[in-house]
């Protein structure tokens, strides 16, 4: 292998690691923003019933209903 062969495989290696690190990376800030969002969305619901109703966002809060036998 050419001096110039070696340069070019050792950077195309290292593209792609950096290609795979990246969709890592981005996979889990994706996750981590999407739970983000959907705790102020909720807060924002429950903030706004009018509102969200109105645009058909329903927030329905769990009751503690015991049943008994």
């Amino acid at each position: 292998m050419s001096t110039q062969q070696l340069i070019i495989f050792i950077g195309m290696v290292a593209f792609i690691a950096f290609g795979v690190w990246l969709q890592f990376r981005m996979k889990f800030d994706i996750k981590e923003n999407e739970r983000e969002y959907n705790k102020k969305f909720h807060e924002w619901i429950k903030a706004h019933p009018n509102r969200s109703n109105s645009l058909g966002y329903t927030h329905k809060e769990k009751e503690n209903v015991k049943e008994e036998a």
